[in-house]
This record gives C-alpha cells, sequence and structure tokens, in this order.
C-alpha cells in the first residue's frame, strides 16, 4: 500500500474535487472515485471528521456502504489493484455490473460482457452457490423415460430451453444463418438457462457460447456455427419431436365438462318469444329457473320441411332473433347479470338448433332474401 506522508493541501483538496466531479460523470468512473477515497482514508486527514466513511457523509453525501463499495471496486478491478485506470478486460462495464460482480467469483469473470444483464450476473452466482452445496458423492443426472440416452448434458439444457419456447424453435430450424439463429436466441445479448448440471450463457453473435458445469470451475467456450451444429442440428433435425417432447405427445386436448352437462332442449321460436301467452303453464312444464324463478318450459316443434311455404319467413325471423339475443348477452355480460345470460344463451342455443335443422340450401335462399329486402 502506498504512503501519503508527504502531501500538500493543495493535493488534498484536488483529491476532494476529483471525487465531486467524478460523482457527476458516468459510472464508469468508479474505480477513479475507489481510488482517491482510498487516498484519503489512507493520508488520516479527515477535515475533523472520524474516519473515511463520516467525512464522505459530509462531504459527499456517500453511505458507508457505498464509500466500501468504491474502495471495493478499485482493490478488484483497477490495475494493480490500485490506480485510477479500470483493467482492459472490464473497459465497457457500467457500476452496476461491476458492483453486482464483487461477489462473483473471479473464474467466472469472463462470462460477463457489456450486454450481460444483472439478472444474468445473479444466474451465475446463483448457480455458483447450488454447486457449493452440491455433495460430492451426488448421483449422476440420469435421463428421463424417453429421452435419448446419448445426449449430452449440453443438450439437454439447450431442449429445455425450447420446451416452452416451441414457436421460437420452429422459427429457427427455418432459418439458414447462425448470425439470426444467434439474435434469435439472446435477442437482448444476455440470455442464461440452467438446467441439471448445466448452466447456459448466450450473448450476442460476437462473443461464443459459454457454459459452466456443476462441480467444474473451468469455464466452457463454444462458437455459435458449432453451437448450433451439436446443439440444435443433431438434436431437433435428426429427431422425432414426440421423442424429444414426450410429454406434449403424450397430452390429451382438454374437452369442456361444462358444454358436456349442459343438456338444452330447443323451442320453437315462434311460440316461445313472439307469442308468449299460447304457452300453458302447468304442473308438469314449470321448472325452477337459474335465479330461483319460475320459467316455463315449451315443446319445440320440428323445423318445416324444406320446400314449406312459411319456412323461409320462419328462418328469416328466427335469424333476426338470434341477432337481438346476441346484444342482449353482451349487455348482461356488462352488467353480470348471470342468471339472465343463462337464459338468453338457452334462447340463443334454440334459434341455432332450428336453423340447422334447416336443408342448408333453404336456409341460404331465405337468407339472401332477407338481405336482399335489407
Amino acid at each position: 500500500m502506498e504512503e501519503y506522508t508527504q502531501i500538500t493541501i493543495d493535493e488534498w483538496q484536488q483529491w476532494k474535487e476529483d471525487i465531486r466531479r467524478k460523482l457527476q460523470e458516468s459510472a464508469s468512473n468508479f474505480v477513479y472515485i475507489g481510488y482517491r477515497l482510498k487516498q484519503i482514508r489512507d493520508s488520516g486527514m479527515y477535515d475533523g471528521c472520524e474516519s473515511i466513511y463520516e467525512f464522505a457523509e459530509k462531504e459527499y453525501g456517500l453511505t458507508r456502504t457505498v464509500v466500501i463499495r468504491f474502495m471495493a471496486i478499485n482493490d478488484k478491478f483497477s490495475k494493480h489493484g490500485n490506480s485510477i485506470e479500470l483493467r482492459d478486460e472490464f473497459v465497457g462495464l457500467n457500476q452496476s455490473q461491476l458492483t453486482e460482480m464483487l461477489s462473483l467469483p473471479v473464474s467466472d469473470y469472463d462470462l460477463v460482457t457489456e450486454s450481460t444483464s444483472i439478472k444474468d450476473i445473479r444466474e451465475i452466482k446463483k448457480f455458483e452457490k447450488e454447486d457449493m452445496n452440491e455433495p460430492e458423492d451426488a448421483p449422476e443426472e440420469t435421463a428421463p423415460e424417453g429421452e435419448c440416452p446419448l445426449w449430452t448434458p449440453l443438450q439437454k439444457c439447450v431442449i429445455d430451453f425450447f420446451k416452452d419456447k416451441r414457436d421460437l424453435l420452429d422459427e429457427i430450424l427455418k432459418m439458414e444463418d447462425d448470425k439470426d439463429i444467434a439474435e434469435a436466441m439472446s435477442p437482448s445479448g444476455s440470455t442464461t438457462h440452467k438446467k441439471g448440471i448445466v448452466l447456459l450463457i448466450m450473448s450476442d453473435y460476437s462473443h461464443p457460447v459459454k457454459y459452466k458445469l456443476m462441480g467444474k470451475p473451468d469455464t466452457y467456450c463454444i462458437g455459435w456455427g458449432d453451437f448450433i451444429d451439436q446443439c440444435i442440428s443433431e438434436v431437433f433435425e435428426k429427431n422425432d419431436m414426440s421423442a424429444i417432447y414426450p410429454e406434449s405427445a403424450q397430452k390429451e386436448p382438454e374437452t369442456s365438462q361444462k358444454d358436456e352437462k349442459i343438456d338444452i332442449k330447443p323451442k320453437e321460436p315462434e311460440e316461445s318469444v313472439k307469442n308468449p301467452q299460447k304457452t300453458e303453464k302447468t304442473e308438469d312444464n314449470v321448472t325452477e329457473g337459474a335465479a330461483g324463478e319460475e320459467t316455463t318450459e315449451t315443446k319445440s316443434e320440428e323445423p318445416p320441411a324444406a320446400g314449406n311455404d312459411d319456412s323461409d319467413e320462419k328462418i328469416r325471423t328466427a335469424y333476426r332473433e338470434m341477432h337481438e339475443i346476441a346484444k342482449n348477452i353482451i349487455g348482461t355480460l356488462d352488467q353480470r347479470d348471470w342468471p339472465k345470460m343463462y337464459i338468453l344463451s338457452c334462447e340463443l342455443s334454440d334459434r341455432i338448433h332450428y336453423i340447422r335443422g334447416m336443408n342448408s340450401g333453404r336456409v341460404d335462399e331465405a337468407l339472401n332474401a332477407e338481405f336482399d329486402n335489407e
């Protein structure tokens, strides 16, 4: 450590002003600020304060934690560990990245680039912490049932990466340019993914793909071309997708239980809506409605046979009523009037059932005439 016994007031004042000026500039000056704070700390000149921390709080409004962080950044990332210059390998990183890297192992520094997000740096640290807690005699990871046993840990990690990104995978398999694939897999230039014993780190196309294996201190690098050949072409172009993702192939489409339970008897539109007075209420046909009210159940007539003289008019009437009921359903949705919506839905189903029972040619002819009249 340098000794600062022979200093002048002018030099000390310059250190103070350097710190003030650098605080107002870009975050890349954290190394510089840390160096000046260390100079003042080692000089013992605190302008009447008890410590460098009290001095920094009084002079610049910096807390003890921030002062420690500035000096630690200088210790770790400056040339020779005690200078105003940032080491060449860290040029371009911002203060947030440097701060987050303070607790990152030195062996992992090369995993961080200018585009690496704070979230991804934390993922790397989390992986290292899990690695430290991993028992030495931990059993090797075995392939799940149905998975090809020849896939490497890195390939398994890539398979898991695309597990919930099948649309992206389909697009990538159509791409021919490696750079386009790199941008698609790591659009922000900083993407990490963990699966099993592998932590995958993808930057942009100008940087190689990197990954770490749990229990191994080394960082492995692989160019994008080789990575695409080994982990995309070898896996997804030479194997059936059902073998790669067997759980997707076995999943059966869900069916709506609600639709299965509803059994609605069709009503004849003319009788049930336009002429409700014709419906007789009897002990046999009075039922409880969805809102606890009594509703009248009527027998619906079978749709008239094609060619019936009044069938066209009945089709047009039912069609108009469908539109009116649909508008009312929208209103009940806005009002959250669920009982009324249920009744209207039943009536709409009746009209649809009625029209579907007609000859399709007859329906087209009747509706064309309806629109011609309009």
